[in-house]
Order: C-alpha cells, then sequence, then structure tokens
C-alpha cells in the first residue's frame, strides 16, 4: 500500500465520518484526473477537511511561496536611524523631544506642530479625557499592564483610539 494511498484513504475516511454519508468516491489508484463527475465528488466530500487543507498548505502552497532565507538580517530602530546605512535621513518619531538616538539629533520640528499637537489633544471633539483611571480606582485594582489592559478590553462604551500608551502598557 503506497503512502498516497494511505493518506487519500484516511482522508476520505474522516471526511465521511464527520459528514456523516456514506463513501461515494473512487480509490485513488481508480481515480482518473480527467472524470470531472469523480473529481467533483472528491472535491465535495474534502473540501472543508483541516487534514487536506494543512497538508495543501505545509506541502505545497507554503514551500512555493514563502522562502526561507538561511541568513536573517535584521537591525534596530536605532540602527536604521543611523548613519551606518544612510548618509541623511528623514522620519517620524512619536517622541517630541530631542530624546532620540544621537546620530538622530537633534530634532527639528516642524514650526507651529507641537502647538498643533496640543490643540488637537485638547479639542473636546476629539479627545476625551479616559475613565480608565477613575475604573481602576474604583475597583480597587492596581496600576498593572494586566489591569490596565483589562479595562480596555472591556470598556463600554469600547475606545476608539489609545493615545502615547506605550509605556503605561509596557511597564
Amino acid at each position: 500500500d503506497r503512502p498516497a494511498n494511505r493518506t487519500f484513504e484516511d482522508w476520505v475516511e474522516s471526511a465521511c465520518k464527520q459528514k456523516r454519508v456514506e463513501r461515494n468516491v473512487l480509490t485513488l489508484e481508480l481515480t482518473q484526473l480527467g472524470d470531472e463527475r469523480e473529481m467533483d465528488k472528491i472535491f465535495h466530500l474534502l473540501k472543508d477537511s483541516q487534514s487536506v487543507i494543512s497538508y495543501h498548505l505545509l506541502n505545497m502552497a507554503f514551500p512555493q511561496t514563502m522562502h526561507q532565507q538561511k541568513q536573517k538580517i535584521s537591525a534596530s530602530g536605532q540602527e536604521l536611524g543611523s548613519d551606518i546605512l544612510f548618509g541623511r535621513r528623514a522620519g517620524f518619531s512619536g517622541t517630541p523631544s530631542n530624546l532620540l538616538p544621537t546620530h538622530l539629533t537633534p530634532c527639528k520640528f516642524e514650526e507651529g506642530s507641537e502647538g498643533k499637537i496640543l490643540r488637537t489633544l485638547t479639542d473636546e471633539h476629539v479627545t476625551l479625557e479616559s475613565p480608565l483611571g477613575r475604573a481602576l480606582d474604583a475597583e480597587g485594582s492596581q496600576w498593572t499592564v494586566q489591569g490596565v489592559l483589562d479595562q480596555i478590553a472591556t470598556a463600554d462604551p469600547p475606545y476608539n483610539a489609545l493615545i502615547d500608551t506605550g509605556a503605561l502598557i509596557t511597564g
């Protein structure tokens, strides 16, 4: 018994059992690829089979489309922003200060940009104070990463955006 036959039979048995139907397809050795009716029956029997889908992805789709490299090239944000790769750099940081890597200083702000940020963040039509702190205090919860994330995940109404919460979430 060839491995392909055994695999096909396992798939057919499993699919028939799962769908609670009698077998209505030929064995693999009797199946002709040009027989549209038979191929259609096999397709409808096996199209939802997790085993068939996994086999196809792992043995056909992924090897053809997800080429692996033997060597990984990586760099941190600081390295990418340094003068190692580029003599001249332009970019955006969510940190409006000169607390950037030394290769990126001095930070040159667009004139008026800090004022625009403040105006936007204090506009009641754009942002509202979060009840997060009051909710944590009312529950007797602590300001922990888990406590903050739990409050965000269960908020009603849900949050639309979190602004500058990186340090709070990462601890």
